[in-house]
């Protein structure tokens, strides 16, 4: 494999869905190949998602090319068990059913998502920042945040940000602070309204059978120390259901830190893990 792995998941089926990207001359044990965009400068890549069942047999595979590179970077479940993926392009991106999108202009943030079909691959829709008229945010901000999100069962997704010191959540336009949700049904990305209490530094997001979302993050003292972090309950809406301080009284000089969250729906607890 000459590539590189971005991020591995996998169904209640034990098939595995993954994300990257890889350079040329890049085949399966199996002899598949995936089709790379042989290009006059190798040192581009193309991105790739794949699904294998589990004995490790490639079911399908679909490429993303392009004159320059590309490549997937994180990819999730959408809450009808298709596949939702971001990544990027230097250029104009073509996927596996004809759809381009992207710029040559680089200067222009060429960050993307696109819904895969779970079963056969099949592209659902592709989208960038461009396409949604009312978000004045480049899409680099959605992107960074994908890993904070939250499947709701109506079929939207949460992404919440990570910023660092209070005052940047005064200067939205300079600053990644914004809490971004969106539409699976149709790849819609809008900026969530409203004053919603989110913590700093935001480690972890977790969300239960009843779409409550739990985020563990921190608060800064306003002297750049973080001794007290927090562990907050929200409903869908972001509503605050519960907030559990947890704090350092600062004689070790020492961060308060929630570092993982895990939801046991069997039990209803919720798990967490920290210092």
């Amino acid at each position: 494999f000459n590539g590189s792995i971005s991020k591995t998941i996998f169904d209640d089926q034990g098939n595995t869905y993954q994300v990257g990207s890889f350079s040329t001359l890049t085949n399966f044990v199996d002899g598949t190949s995936l089709d790379a965009n042989y290009t006059p400068d190798i040192s581009y890549t193309d991105a790739y998602i794949i699904k294998l069942n589990d004995s490790g047999e490639l079911l399908w595979s679909k490429i993303i090319t392009g004159e320059k590179s590309q490549s997937l970077n994180d990819i999730l479940f959408s809450s009808d068990g298709n596949l939702i993926a971001t990544g990027y392009t230097d250029d104009i991106a073509t996927f596996s059913n004809g759809d381009q999108l992207g710029s040559e202009d680089t200067s222009t943030e060429n960050d993307f998502f696109v819904k895969f079909n779970s079963n056969s691959g099949d592209i659902l829709w592709s989208v960038t920042t461009e396409d949604d008229p009312t978000n004045s945010n480049n899409n680099w901000d959605v992107a960074s945040s994908f890993t904070r999100n939250a499947v709701l069962s109506n079929g939207d997704v949460l992404f919440f940000p990570y910023y660092t010191y209070d005052f940047q959540l005064q200067q939205p336009d300079n600053y990644n602070v914004n809490i971004y949700r969106l539409n699976s049904s149709n790849g819609d990305i809008i900026t969530v309204e409203g004053n919603v209490d989110i913590p700093v530094r935001i480690q972890v997001v977790e969300l239960d059978d009843n779409d409550n979302i739990y985020i563990g993050g921190s608060y800064e003292d306003g002297t750049n120390n973080y001794y007290t972090s927090s562990l907050i309950k929200y409903d869908s809406n972001l509503n605050v259901l519960w907030n559990m301080v947890i704090d350092d009284n600062g004689s070790g000089n020492s961060d308060a830190r929630v570092s993982d969250i895990e939801y046991d729906s069997t039990n209803d607890l919720l798990y967490v893990v920290g210092k």
